[in-house]
């Protein structure tokens, strides 16, 4: 199954993705970052995901260095699925100050992309959820 919020992504998050952006080589509990170092960290932990699930990303449209870069050394699905929550942790701490309503809702919508990907790929690696429980996971319902 697809990632169905790849090109949502991508256009939400583009404005805070840069060119030069490589993948953390530690991930650290809780770490105090921006808005934007969550969205660049997210892109990169999402073409790596891409190596592990062929369909993960459907359509890409940033910077070939970043995906050729990730595509050159992904982290194993464990380490992806720590840096989801690691990002989900850094989004919960810093949502409360963020004070304009349009970067209010670029952070929810993140957090709700990073907990979609935390459930997908423990998905790819074998855990089966009660159909609930994938959908809350993926697509926030239920």
């Amino acid at each position: 199954m697809k990632i169905r919020f790849a090109l949502l992504a991508i256009a939400l998050l583009g404005s805070g993705c840069a060119s030069n952006m490589t993948a953390p080589t530690t991930i650290s509990q809780a770490p105090v970052l921006t808005i934007d170092e969550i969205s660049n960290r997210y892109v990169m932990m999402t073409l790596e995901a891409g190596t592990h699930e062929a369909e993960y990303v459907d359509a890409y449209y940033g910077s070939a260095g970043l995906q050729e870069a990730a595509k050159a050394k992904p982290r194993p699905v464990d380490a992806l699925i720590a840096e989801a929550r690691v990002l989900t942790a850094a989004i919960d701490a810093v949502l409360a100050a963020v004070n304009n309503d349009d970067e209010r809702r670029r952070a929810r919508a993140l957090r709700g992309m990073l907990v979609a990907a935390d459930t997908r790929l423990q998905m790819v690696q074998g855990k089966k959820f009660a159909f609930d429980d994938e959908a809350r996971g993926q697509f926030a319902t239920v």
